[in-house]
């Protein structure tokens, strides 16, 4: 089985939240000019995140000219920054506002993020 992603949420302000599955070492890519819910700007931070993996490593990468590690996870865990700030914002430097989702090793794992979106254009569902 690739990976999939699955949009859980996609409000015109507040959050994004989105599910990505697998069961083999891969990258995923939330290219923001195409979900209509990211801010192309680099503007969103990371409010939540929920894993398990049976073993490896995810990284979630903010991509920019030089990207920056906001977060690698392995095991079974959670972050609630939205009751514990502060979010984890993204300091990628020249940000595209996209975000890389990669899992090292080959096992099943599930990874949700909730990204802060704050206010943004007409463009996106509701």
């Amino acid at each position: 089985m690739a990976s999939s992603t699955q949009i859980l949420r996609n409000k015109k302000q507040g959050s994004f939240v989105v599910k990505i599955e697998g069961d083999a070492a891969d990258t995923t890519t939330l290219d923001a000019s195409n979900l209509g819910g990211m801010p192309v700007d680099g503007t969103a931070t990371i409010r939540r995140v929920m894993w398990t993996t049976e073993s490896g490593q995810i990284s979630i990468t903010w991509d920019g000219s030089t990207d920056a590690v906001a977060a690698r996870l392995s095991g079974n865990g959670n972050w609630n920054l939205t009751q514990n700030p502060p979010v984890i914002s993204n300091n990628a430097t020249g940000p595209t506002g996209d975000v890389v989702i990669a899992k090292v090793g080959a096992s099943d794992y599930t990874v949700i993020v909730e990204f802060g979106t704050g206010a943004y254009g007409e463009t996106a569902a509701a």
